[in-house]
């Protein structure tokens, strides 16, 4: 049996790996998650094998799912963690989104599902940029000097996102999903040159609101402090657990640092920006 303690803000979740196959999923999901215990863990999750070639899954004990597929359970025990760490952190705020840095600057890219955001990120990386996140960050010191601490779980690229990045979609090590298939940070990284890195926590230097739209003209606009904080507002996803329900927190965080509405149609478009901008 082998442990990992992962944390994000300020929380953390256990597991215990009771097979060589159950500790490689772990590793694969969890491998560059801040791994020192923030607080005592809010649950413990034990990963196991059944001789059906069943992968189970048990919180706190108790049955939590059950599959034959290592992208399945996998693709599970990184939603199961995003969900935790969001619906109970409270010691800052915490927004769906991708998170890149360079030069030790980190950009927020916020948006929603159907945004574009991990197709975005996986782009940047293959250009040389760090990675804290494709979905979930924490935002430390939100009242002054803000840091981004990103959950740095393995891209999720879609079905549909396949054809733009093929090299990711058939390498060895990616776990088809029904839904896409999950990719090694390292292994988007590994294409540029030189490769950036994983990073656990970088300083805010701005935000980008980005938007992929197939017929539309390529737009980077500053955006007005009220209508980033609207907007910022609108991606925050652990509200209710805030004073005031992190509004101020927020405000504060669109004064320290500018946001951008971004809307483009291709990547050359993106690599002509990320120059000057990212």
């Amino acid at each position: 049996m082998s442990d990992l303690i992962i944390s994000f803000g300020d929380l953390s979740l256990s597991y215990s790996a009771h097979s060589e196959r159950a500790q490689s999923l772990l590793d694969f999901a969890f491998s560059h998650q801040r791994s020192e215990p923030a607080t005592d863990p809010l649950h413990h999750i034990d990963l196991s094998e059944e001789p059906s070639g069943e992968l189970v899954v048990l919180q706190d004990g108790h049955p939590e799912s059950r599959n034959p597929s290592d992208a399945v359970t996998a693709l599970r025990l990184i939603e199961r963690a995003t969900y935790h760490f969001a619906d109970r952190c409270a010691d800052g705020p915490v927004f769906h989104g991708g998170c890149v840095s360079r030069d030790g600057q980190a950009t927020l890219l916020v948006g929603g599902s159907g945004s574009g955001k991990t197709c975005l990120t996986t782009h940047l990386l293959t250009q040389g940029l760090d990675y804290l996140t494709d979905e979930l960050v924490f935002i430390a010191n939100s009242t002054e000097d803000p840091a981004c601490q990103g959950f740095a779980r393995p891209l999720n690229l879609k079905n549909s996102a396949h054809p733009l990045f093929p090299e990711l979609a058939q390498h060895p090590d990616a776990l088809t999903t029904p839904f896409g298939c999950l990719v090694r940070p390292d292994n988007a990284l590994a294409l540029a040159q030189p490769p950036g890195k994983v990073v656990r926590q970088a300083p805010l230097a701005q935000i980008i609101f980005p938007t992929y739209r197939p017929s539309s003209a390529f737009e980077f606009s500053p955006l007005p402090k009220a209508k980033a904080v609207l907007l910022l507002m609108q991606n925050l996803i652990n509200a209710r657990n805030l004073p005031e329900h992190g509004f101020r927190l927020v405000s504060a965080i669109c004064q320290s640092v500018p946001a951008y509405t971004l809307a483009y149609n291709n990547f050359e478009q993106i690599d002509a920006l990320h120059l000057t901008h990212l």
